[in-house]
């Protein structure tokens, strides 16, 4: 079965009407973020990919280990994501060579690392019905997404 197929198959089953997953996101998510504001992030990786350092920046104060104006001026965030990037965890002779521990290969954690690249690997019309997916399924809830 080609690749476009297998993702088909997989969508349909994992995207089907189920009505406690709705719930769970019409509910869950804004009653979490009312009720402990300081306490939950819901980050996406495309945003962090758009403007790492403000979101890092916000990780870091959730978390409880702000940085200062000092450390903020002296580069530090920058020297702490520069390791962590995507084409540097993807360079790793780990991430090249190695499988993990069901026998995987590291690389195929790896693709593009590029907001929105998800679309080459879906047909049109397979595009066309995640994003109406996501925004029916989404659309009561607080969590917002970019489609691209």
């Amino acid at each position: 079965m080609d690749k476009p197929n297998q993702i088909s198959e997989a969508t349909q089953k994992r995207m089907g009407d189920d009505d406690e997953w709705e719930e769970l996101l019409k509910t869950l998510p804004k009653k979490v973020s009312q009720e402990r504001p300081d306490n939950v992030l819901f980050l996406k990786c495309e945003y962090m990919k758009e403007d790492p350092i403000s979101h890092f920046k916000v990780l870091a104060k959730l978390m409880g280990f702000p940085f200062s104006m000092e450390e903020d001026r002296q580069g530090v965030i920058e020297k702490i994501l520069k390791p962590c990037s995507f084409d540097n965890l993807k360079a790793l002779k780990v991430n090249k060579t190695h499988k993990n521990d069901v026998g995987h290969p590291n690389s195929a954690y790896f693709r593009k690392g590029e907001v929105g690249d998800w679309a080459t690997y879906l047909t049109p019309s397979m595009a066309e019905r995640m994003n109406k997916l996501m925004k029916e399924k989404f659309s009561d809830t607080s969590l917002n997404f970019k489609f691209y």
